[in-house]
């Protein structure tokens, strides 16, 4: 939540689709105020359905099971990498790498919009 209150142009974000429900439930007025502020909130799911409704209301989604990860990239300055599939780790027993470096967050941040430049509208 620290990581992303501090966009001011991107949120980009692979979850799952239980992720994204637990995400969309416990971040839904973090991602509206980013919305309300011109942040662009791009997230991408292995599979897209109706209850994610709310959620295409404030964020960009698409569908891909192109790549099974967890991670969000904010501004392409930071970002936070979940360490293990949330179908094998409670989450309150979840681990994630915060890395803080352009280097790699711009490499990442690459490769997150080329997938989704390649996903079709959903």
């Amino acid at each position: 939540k620290t990581l992303m209150e501090r966009a001011e142009k991107s949120v980009c974000m692979m979850t799952t689709k239980e992720g994204l429900l637990r995400k969309a439930k416990r971040y839904k007025s973090l991602f509206k105020k980013l919305n309300d502020k011109g942040v662009r909130i791009k997230i991408i799911v292995p599979a897209v359905n109706g209850n994610q409704e709310e959620v295409k209301k404030i964020a960009q989604l698409k569908a891909s099971s192109a790549v099974n990860a967890r991670f969000v990239i904010i501004d392409e300055n930071e970002m936070l990498f979940m360490m293990a599939d949330d179908k094998e780790i409670h989450e309150n027993y979840d681990t994630a790498v915060w890395v803080s470096t352009p280097f790699f967050t711009k490499a990442m941040g690459k490769m997150f919009n080329n997938l989704w430049q390649s996903i079709e509208e959903q």
